[in-house]
C-alpha cells in the first residue's frame, strides 16, 4: 500500500480527473511502479490512464491539464505521466493506440503555455499505450471508476 502522500497525491489525481471531466470521466487507472508495487518518490514517476467513454470537450481538456500542472508541482521529482484515450481504444488495442492527450514532463511547457491549444490537438497515436494498458490489466489498479 502506497505511504500517505502517495495515497494523497493519488486521490488529489482522482478527483481533478472528476472535477475537470465529469460525467465524460470512465476511470483513472494507475500503472507502472505503483501498479507494481515498487514505487520510490525520489527516482519513480506517477503513471495512470485517465480514460473517457466519449472525446470530451476541450475547455474539459484544458481544465484537466491545468489541474494536473498544480499537482505535478508537488508531485514527485520525476513528474506525472497521464494519457486521456476512450474507453473502446482500451478494450481493442489497435497499435498505435490512438489517444486524445498526454501530460508528462516532455509535454510539461507546452501544456502550461496554452493549455487550450494543447487540448485542442487533433487525436495521435502512442506505441508505448498498448503495453501501459497490458501492465494496468495485470497490476494496475482504479482510482475510480470500474475496474
Amino acid at each position: 500500500m502506497p505511504e500517505d502522500r502517495v495515497r494523497a497525491l493519488l486521490q488529489e489525481l482522482g478527483d481533478a480527473c472528476q472535477a475537470s471531466l465529469g460525467a465524460d470521466l470512465t476511470g483513472v487507472y494507475v500503472h507502472g511502479s505503483l501498479g507494481f508495487g515498487c514505487f520510490r518518490w525520489e527516482v519513480s514517476d506517477v503513471d495512470f490512464l485517465v480514460v473517457a467513454d466519449a472525446p470530451p470537450p476541450v475547455a474539459s481538456t484544458a481544465d484537466l491539464l491545468r489541474r494536473l500542472a498544480v499537482i505535478d508541482a508537488h508531485g514527485p521529482p520525476k513528474g506525472l505521466e497521464a494519457s486521456l484515450l476512450l474507453r473502446r481504444d482500451c478494450a481493442v488495442v489497435d497499435h498505435p493506440v490512438p489517444f486524445l492527450m498526454h501530460y508528462s514532463p516532455a509535454y510539461r511547457d507546452a501544456a502550461r503555455t496554452d493549455p487550450v491549444a494543447y487540448a485542442a490537438q487533433p487525436v495521435r497515436r502512442d506505441p508505448d499505450l498498448a503495453a501501459h494498458i497490458m501492465v494496468l490489466h495485470q497490476v494496475g489498479f482504479a482510482l475510480c471508476g470500474p475496474p
